[in-house]
């Protein structure tokens, strides 16, 4: 069974049906091809239906979620935690230092500008080297000023993820670029192991253009391999 189909089966609209259909099936079967995945972990549980289907195409993983308050989700392979994406501390607790590396992180979280930098910030580090961390539905970043997602600002007249690392990609030197940020969380990642960097836009492919990222959207970052 093909990963949307997957995706489709399970309601979650990470396939090309269900909702927002953003159909980012085929950008993952792409990007996860090359690596074993035996640790994925996705902030925002919502209704738990992508960390079933994540559960069903990779037999062998266990699965992670996240969010502000656990739901009942009956499954042997998916371990919930919880987080709150504006207090950066909330991701360095026991429960959260004792995870094994994740070979693929995804924050499908609350989408606004502050909660992108505090988990990227948070979580980098748990990144497996040669895994990936991805960031979904980054067409938020295009929201109109002063807008709210979940009742939180998107803050895109200081701070912009996709102005972010649209930056980081054209910069000169990468592994010791700064992003241009007022997140002080972000500001202080180092780049370094950084392997590289991808804004996929609404059609599915690689863009620079992020003003025309209207409907959906993914930044996936590659950490180097060992």
């Amino acid at each position: 069974m093909t990963l949307n189909n997957v995706f489709n089966k399970w309601g979650t609209d990470k396939g090309n049906k269900h909702n927002a259909a953003h159909n980012y099936a085929p950008i993952y079967e792409q990007i996860f091809e090359d690596i074993q995945v035996e640790n994925l972990l996705e902030i925002g549980i919502e209704n738990g239906n992508s960390h079933n289907a994540w559960a069903e195409y990779f037999p062998d993983a266990m699965i992670y979620g996240a969010d502000r308050k656990p739901i009942d989700l009956d499954h042997l392979r998916i371990l919930q935690l919880t987080c709150n994406q504006n207090d950066i501390d909330s991701f360095f607790t026991d429960q959260w230092q004792s995870l094994p590396l994740m070979d693929i992180i995804i924050d499908d979280g609350g989408h606004c500008m502050n909660h992108h930098a505090i988990t990227l910030a948070a979580l980098w580090h748990k990144v497996k080297p040669g895994g990936y961390y991805v960031i979904e539905d980054v067409h938020t970043c295009n929201y109109p000023k002063g807008s709210e997602l979940f009742g939180q600002a998107v803050m895109n007249d200081i701070a912009n993820t996709l102005v972010t690392f649209r930056d980081y990609l054209i910069s000169i030197n990468k592994r010791t670029h700064i992003f241009n940020t007022p997140f002080a969380e972000l500001k202080k990642l180092d780049t370094f192991d950084i392997k590289s960097v991808r804004i996929i836009g609404d059609n599915n492919s690689d863009t620079l253009d992020i003003e025309n990222i209207m409907k959906h959207g993914l930044i996936v970052i590659k950490k180097c391999p060992v």
